[in-house]
C-alpha cells in the first residue's frame, strides 16, 4: 500500500476514534462491514491466452506467479506481492470488465509514456476531485478498459 494510502487511512481512522471520544475500535465493529483491508485478486476472461500474457507481462510489466495447464489459466503478480491478475482463456461470449492498477502520483506520467511508446493508446490525465486521483485509460487486447490510477496530496 502506498505510503499516502496509508497515511489517509490513519488519518480517517483516528478521526473516527476521535469522534467516537477516544475509543479505539475496529473499523468493521463500528460500521457493520467486514474487516476487508483491499482487493488481492481479480479473474479476467481473454480470447487468447499467449497474447493477453505477452501483453500483461511485456507491456505492463506483471510477473508470472503460476501457470495452471489442466485450465488454462496464468497467475499473475500486480505490484510485486500487492495483488494478482488471473488471465483465463475463454473463447466463448463475455462481457469486458474495467479495473485499475495503481501507480505513485510521480509516475502516473511516465508510466502512460511508456504504454505509448509501446504502441498503447492512452488517454489524457482525468482528474477525479471526488476522491483525490489522477487517471488515465488504456484497453487490453481484449478490449477490457484499464486504468493506471494515482492518489493525489489535494
Amino acid at each position: 500500500m502506498g505510503e499516502k494510502v496509508a497515511e489517509s487511512l490513519v488519518d480517517f481512522r483516528m478521526g473516527l476514534v476521535n469522534s467516537l471520544g477516544g475509543q479505539e475500535r475496529s473499523l468493521a465493529e463500528h460500521m457493520d462491514m467486514l474487516p476487508i483491508r483491499g482487493l488481492y485478486e481479480i479473474a479476467v476472461r481473454v480470447k487468447d491466452l499467449p497474447r493477453s500474457e505477452a501483453f500483461y507481462k511485456d507491456v505492463l510489466g506483471l510477473q508470472e506467479g503460476l501457470r495452471d495447464e489442466r485450465r488454462n489459466w496464468i497467475f499473475l503478480y500486480a505490484g510485486g506481492d500487492a495483488g494478482m491478475v488471473v488471465l483465463q482463456e475463454d473463447k466463448g461470449e463475455w462481457p469486458t470488465q474495467h479495473f485499475a492498477f495503481s501507480v505513485s502520483e510521480s509516475d502516473i506520467k511516465q508510466a502512460a509514456a511508456m504504454l505509448k511508446e509501446k504502441g498503447v493508446s492512452v488517454s489524457e490525465p482525468v482528474y477525479h476531485e471526488w476522491m483525490n486521483s489522477v487517471s488515465v485509460y488504456f484497453d487490453d487486447p481484449d478490449g477490457h478498459a484499464l486504468e493506471l490510477l494515482a492518489l493525489t496530496d489535494s
